[in-house]
Formats: structure tokens, sequence, C-alpha cells
């Protein structure tokens, strides 16, 4: 995924009265932020966090990548509670006006260290602020 999960329409939009063209991906529209340099291809810095139950991933997205503009720093952190909960919380910060909104595709598996066939019999809550 990239700075945009989900698809924008016709591969453009407009900010503060001037029209943005973003990469096609998906013709003629934009997909997930794009399939050159989105944020799921680059390489990410990490920091554990000093509790040792979780992770910080940090990563610049320039300015012009797939036609968003500014400079963006975004972080995303994932933590694990003494309840077996898994928090992830998502940041950004740009240095012109720009589309966020970041999403994330990962997958749990559920059954422990085995594959099940079956893969209905778990269940997941998610709560969103």
């Amino acid at each position: 995924l990239g700075r945009v999960a989900g698809r924008i329409r016709d591969a453009r939009y407009a900010i503060d009265s001037r029209e943005y063209f973003l990469a096609q991906n998906d013709h003629p529209h934009h997909r997930n932020g794009g399939a050159k340099s989105p944020l799921s291809k680059k390489i990410w810095n990490y920091t554990l966090l000093e509790e040792g139950n979780g992770v910080v991933f940090t990563v610049r997205s320039h300015d012009g990548e797939e036609g968003y503009p500014g400079n963006a720093n975004i972080q995303v952190s994932y933590v694990l509670t003494n309840h077996n909960e898994i928090l992830v919380q998502y940041s950004a910060n740009a240095d012109k006006s720009t589309l966020m909104n970041l999403s994330t595709n990962f997958y749990l598996n559920l059954d422990g260290m085995e594959v099940s066939e079956n893969r209905s019999s778990g269940t997941v809550r998610a709560e969103r602020d």
C-alpha cells in the first residue's frame, strides 16, 4: 500500500485549487498508493520498543512520488498488550498539503504454527477510533 489506501478515480484530485495527477496503476485509476514506489516497496527503518512489546517503523515518502505532493515522514507502530491485543497506530506529517489515508494488509495465523485447512474457525475483533 501507499500514501492512500483504496482507489482514486481517474488518478487525479485537487488540493487548495491545484490539481494533481497520480500514477495510473488500475487504468484509468490510482489504487493503493501506486505501483512504482508505494510504501510497501520501500525499506523501512525500525526501532524496538524498550518494553520489548512492540516495534515502530518509519519511512520517508518524497515529494512527487506517485504524484503526491510534499515530503512525508510516516510512522507505524505495532504493540502487543498484556491482554494479547495488537495495537496498530499510524502517524504522518508532510511539508505540503497532501492526501494521506494509511492502512495495512497484514495477515495473522490464528491457529498457531500449523496451517489449518479450515480458516473460518477463528474470531477477530477490530476496534477503531
